[in-house]
C-alpha cells in the first residue's frame, strides 16, 4: 500500500515479502522501501504488510 501526496492509497500484490532498501514501482514511479511491519502473520501463501516508503529521486 502506497499513500502519495495526494493522499490516496494504493494496494501491491506480490508473490514475495518486501524487504527493506528494495525499490517497487507503481503506477510508472520508483519508491524505496524503508520499513516494513507485518500485519497479519505470513499463512500459508497470504500474509499483510505494511510497508513505509519513499520516492526514489533520480
Amino acid at each position: 500500500m502506497i499513500r502519495n501526496s495526494d493522499e490516496k492509497i494504493d494496494l501491491m500484490y506480490r508473490d514475495s515479502e518486501p524487504k527493506v532498501g528494495e525499490i517497487v514501482t507503481l503506477k510508472g514511479k520508483q519508491y524505496r522501501i524503508i520499513e516494513v511491519e507485518p500485519l497479519i502473520l505470513p499463512k500459508s501463501k497470504f500474509a499483510y504488510y505494511h510497508v513505509l516508503c519513499e520516492p526514489v529521486r533520480s
